[in-house]
């Protein structure tokens, strides 16, 4: 995200809210599961595009993202148009991706529509749930 253009527009707490999903996103691309965990509320759930199935919890997440990572690794993750609700401790992010994808085949770019959903716990914002659909 380019910070001095996008945040620019939004409030503080909005731009809090927005560096907490930055860093998240950022954690997955360097493959740091223990800074990509440390933003995630242990009730997270997930519903990714590429599944039939929605993921609870820490643990399922972390077996998902270990399977993926045998194969294949994000090299960039990138937020586009980000809006951000506030309803009081609770949080709604939304956003495009152009994220890249490298594995043995090769690269290949993927463009997804994602809302990302924050509680603020002990003044933290946690992600308690991601909801990740292509597009066409």
């Amino acid at each position: 995200m380019d910070e001095k253009i996008v945040l620019s527009k939004f409030s503080e707490e909005e731009k809090t809210t927005l560096k907490t999903i930055d860093e998240f996103n950022k954690a997955l691309v360097e493959n740091d599961l223990k800074k990509y965990f440390s933003f995630i509320d242990e009730d997270f759930t997930t519903f990714l595009s590429n599944s039939p199935y929605r993921i609870d919890g820490v643990y399922d997440d972390e077996e998902e993202l270990q399977n993926m990572y045998r194969t294949k690794q994000f090299t960039l993750f990138e937020e586009m148009q980000p809006a951000v609700q506030l309803f009081g401790d609770c949080a709604v992010v939304t956003y495009h991706v152009r994220a890249i994808v490298e594995s043995k085949e090769g690269g290949t770019t993927l463009y997804m529509k994602e809302t990302d959903v924050l509680v603020k716990k002990s003044g933290t914002w946690k992600v308690v749930h991601v909801h990740i659909s292509g597009t066409k």
